[in-house]
């Protein structure tokens, strides 16, 4: 995996890059960076070229790059022009789903495919917007509680796992803790290998989502949501897939928000790879 720094019109962005064939412009959610590796490895190891900015406000990409949905669209947009990228398939994680449906609106000749993956789809305003203990999450002492996490996730990662599964998921969880492998231990501590932006997920939380961006994606687009995801309500997947025309509505049998833990992440990872392999040649970018 190569780091790198591009300079684009909006500002330094920092991403990471590895793989080779059609282009993918992954998107990660809160609490990340370009450094994670949690989602984008298997997509590198199926044949396609992963290409991770640190979203504004995360990592070593300033807010000001980026501070609304729309601006840090923009900014996606710009960082994909400085490195020769005339169209990319979009991976949106988590908080990352309001700048990549402003991007798949705003810049539809760049997003040859959408996918939006436990992705917020919806304003902070919606009935189906995040919960309140989400946004606590980013209140005082947030570095401090996420450095202990950190510590937490390297010395007991199977205890961190089944408090993740246990408040991401609206279901009881006890027969997943229990399937618990050691890569699902690994991924734990990869998510964590990353420092954590107050300041950026402050930013995500306030993106706005309109009706108009949605109706306006034309590209091919999957939806994959858990229906017992706690942190980022189902009935928000259900909006998008109503207003995007044409998309695809996948609902994994459990999971809650983290579709990368757990039982079901092999299933979660295929169900985007043979979308994305199903798309029509003229589709792929290349």
């Amino acid at each position: 995996m190569r780091i790198a720094i591009a300079d684009t019109t909006a500002g330094p962005i920092e991403y990471a890059e590895e793989g080779s064939g059609a282009p993918i412009l992954l998107l990660h959610g809160d609490c990340s960076c370009c450094r994670e590796r949690v989602v984008h490895p298997p997509l590198a190891n199926a044949g396609f070229r992963l290409v991770v900015p640190s979203r504004p406000g995360h990592g070593r990409t300033p807010l000001s790059v980026g501070p609304t949905a729309a601006a840090a669209a923009d900014a996606m947009a710009g960082f994909a022009s400085s490195l020769g990228l005339a169209r990319v398939i979009v991976v949106a994680v988590s908080s990352a789903g309001p700048t990549a449906i402003s991007l798949a609106a705003r810049h539809p000749r760049l997003v040859s495919a959408l996918v939006l993956q436990s992705a917020v789809a919806c304003s902070p305003s919606s009935p189906w917007a995040r919960p309140a203990s989400h946004r606590r999450l980013f209140a005082r002492c947030h570095g401090l509680r996420w450095r202990l996490l950190q510590l937490a996730a390297r010395l007991v990662p199977r205890l961190v796992a089944v408090r993740m599964l246990a408040i991401a998921s609206t279901r009881d969880t006890l027969d997943a803790r229990a399937r618990l492998r050691q890569s699902d231990l690994d991924a734990v501590q990869r998510f964590f290998s990353c420092d954590s932006s107050m300041a950026g997920s402050r930013a995500d939380g306030s993106h706005e989502v309109a009706d108009s961006d949605l109706a306006a994606i034309g590209a091919p687009t999957l939806i994959l949501h858990a229906r017992d995801d706690r942190s980022v309500p189902f009935a928000g997947a259900e909006r998008a897939h109503a207003l995007i025309r044409g998309s695809l509505l996948v609902a994994p049998g459990t999971g809650g928000h983290f579709l990368w833990l757990g039982p079901g992440a092999e299933e979660a990872t295929q169900r985007v790879i043979a979308f994305l392999k199903s798309l029509p040649r003229g589709i792929l970018p290349a």
